[in-house]
């Protein structure tokens, strides 16, 4: 898949699946997606690169594991020595652990991504590195392997991994299974061909800019962008819109979640950044809605603040309240 003629014949597979798509998809024909949790992605952008789950482990790099139990222990070890993207946004995985959810709706033996970011990457170019291989459907199972030839690249089901819609439940474990084909790249992978970094909402962009050093920020800050059409989230669960910090109080707008059957514990940490004196704010039965405000009325007078708002124990939010002369960039 390295000389020039498997390049035109990849090139041309392409160009076929994407003029048969839609145009809400024909973009995923020169993307490649990765889907992490944001402390993950925190630490991939200061590492500057994407490490394999056990090099990951074997570091102490991973923050966040947003995989289920259930699906790592049935993965034939030999994958997780490998970096894994995904050929397209929604898999069967990320349905089922997107989004802040009751815990009693959680359904990956708890694991899930509350506060999702998306690493979107240059196709073509990643299929063209001399270390990078694909495979024509989830390596979680023992049916599908790994390739690196264009013969092989040419039989890749695009209509199964691009469906979309229903399907007929008898064969749902085929559709879904090639819905998660992948290529992957050994031990790590560098953000060379990085393209965009995409968050949720405003208020989870904020968030991770928040909890990105100064230089990292300025590296990746022309990435870093809010998924307002290409529709790469499930959205159906409970998140934070928009956060607007003024001087007296904290507006918040939610994502309610259509499928939320519950109940969240959240809570607010105020830190006050001239004399560290800090306020907290909780309600432990929180019935999600639109939005809130919390009236910042124990503090003596407007003054620069820290916010970070937890739901059942998760970062959700985390920014500042600075005057002009005070910002940090």
């Amino acid at each position: 898949m390295k000389n020039k003629n498997d390049r035109e014949i990849i090139k041309a597979v392409l160009s076929k699946v994407k003029a048969e798509l839609d145009p809400a998809r024909k973009w995923w024909t020169n993307t490649l997606f990765h889907f992490t949790d944001v402390h993950n992605a925190v630490q991939i952008l200061e590492d500057n690169c994407l490490l394999s789950r056990n090099e990951a482990k074997k570091r102490e790099k991973m923050t966040s594991d947003n995989a289920s139990p259930t699906i790592i222990d049935q993965t034939n070890e030999v994958w997780k020595d490998y970096v894994r993207f995904y050929f397209r946004p929604k898999t069967p995985t990320q349905y089922h652990n997107e989004g802040f959810r009751p815990q009693h709706q959680k359904t990956l033996n708890g694991a899930h991504c509350p506060v999702p970011i998306f690493f979107l990457f240059d196709l073509e170019s990643m299929l063209f590195m001399k270390n990078s291989f694909f495979s024509h459907g989830s390596l979680a199972s023992p049916y599908y392997t790994i390739y690196n030839t264009a013969d092989k690249f040419e039989e890749m089901p695009f209509d199964y991994i691009y469906h979309e819609g229903q399907f007929n439940r008898n064969t749902e474990w085929f559709i879904t299974g090639h819905r998660q084909a992948e290529l992957v790249v050994p031990n790590k992978c560098s953000l060379e061909y990085l393209k965009r970094i995409v968050c949720r909402s405003p208020a989870e962009r904020d968030t991770l800019i928040d909890l990105l050093s100064y230089e990292t920020f300025q590296k990746y800050a022309d990435k870093i962008v809010v998924d307002t059409r290409l529709n790469l989230f499930y959205s159906e669960w409970f998140y934070i819109e928009k956060v607007n910090l003024m001087d007296k109080s904290i507006s918040l707008t939610f994502n309610e979640g259509f499928k939320v059957r519950g109940t969240f514990k959240v809570y607010l940490d105020i830190e006050k950044l001239d004399s560290g004196d800090k306020s907290f704010w909780e309600d432990k039965e929180f019935d999600q809605k639109s939005s809130l405000r919390i009236n910042l009325s124990t503090f003596d007078k407007p003054t620069d603040y820290r916010v970070k708002f937890y739901i059942d124990d998760q970062l959700a939010f985390s920014s500042g309240h600075y005057t002009i002369e005070d910002l940090p960039f």
